[in-house]
């Protein structure tokens, strides 16, 4: 959320942002150069900005490959011998959305679970 008179009045930004996005956007307007900053100006919030149309949002998952015998002790299994296989077989999904506009990109977390196979 932002407000201001450098921020234009009523935009609800549906684009991928991070907390690492708000140096540079500061920054901006303060007129520092900061040109080793990590993230990027939220420049379609700030007056004059491009239009959201301007953006390509991407949206892309990852799977990692299926890892077996991840020992998941039962609860009933006192001495540990015992391993139930349908507990033992996952894979990790990330997803990940990316911003391009004249041809930077940033890539943004979106989320990651464990799948279980």
């Amino acid at each position: 959320m932002a407000h201001g008179p450098h921020f234009k009045a009523g935009l609800s930004d549906p684009l991928p942002s991070a907390n690492v996005d708000i140096a540079p956007t500061v920054g901006r307007i303060l007129g520092f150069a900061m040109p080793d900053a990590q993230g990027r100006v939220l420049e379609e919030a700030l007056k004059g900005g491009p239009a959201l149309t301007g953006y390509t949002v991407l949206d892309k998952t990852y799977r990692s490959s299926k890892q077996t015998g991840l020992s998941m002790k039962l609860a009933t299994d006192l001495d540990g011998r015992s391993v139930d296989p349908k507990l033992t077989t996952y894979s990790v999904e990330l997803r990940t959305k990316a911003l391009i506009r004249d041809g930077a990109r940033h890539t943004y977390f979106d989320h990651a679970r464990a799948v279980r196979e």
